[in-house]
């Protein structure tokens, strides 16, 4: 769904990875959001637990988060130093970020239906693209269902 490649240090004015005032630098840390199927995701999980340098959070439409982050605070996957002006800092990855994609999680069972998550619900609206009971629909139905949403961020 969304990756960028680890930046470090490239000039403001990089055709394809800078961005920001003139004279500046910027950085990114690589990172991953994705769908994972459920077979796949504690093998995916076991070999991120071994390299202490990435960090996860997994959730799937019925709430259930897996995540090795020990903080509440935000991790910063995109920022810029610009002379003259503070770091300017667009992009970092929470929990409670990450959760809004997954809203439901704090809600109570009667509002579920009025508030769906963004992800999951975008993926529902893409199946309702194909008649009903077509291969396509039936896919895109069943991988929103099953699914996990993960991001990968290696620090």
């Amino acid at each position: 769904m969304n990756s960028q490649p680890a930046v470090n240090g490239e000039k403001s004015s990089h055709p394809i990875h800078g961005w920001g005032p003139q004279n500046g630098y910027v950085y990114q840390k690589a990172y991953l959001e994705c769908f994972c199927p459920p077979g796949a995701l504690e093998p995916l999980l076991e070999a991120i637990e071994k390299d202490p340098n990435i960090t996860f959070h997994a959730v799937n439409r019925h709430g259930d988060l897996r995540t090795n982050t020990f903080s509440d605070g935000p991790n910063a996957v995109t920022w810029g130093v610009y002379p003259g002006k503070e770091i300017i800092q667009p992009t970092i990855v929470e929990t409670v970020s990450f959760l809004a994609w997954k809203v439901t999680a704090f809600l109570p069972c009667c509002l579920i239906a009025f508030f769906q998550d963004e992800a999951y619900r975008l993926g529902d609206d893409w199946a309702k693209c194909y008649p009903s009971n077509t291969p396509t629909r039936n896919l895109i139905e069943s991988i929103m269902d099953t699914y996990y949403l993960v991001n990968i961020v290696y620090k």
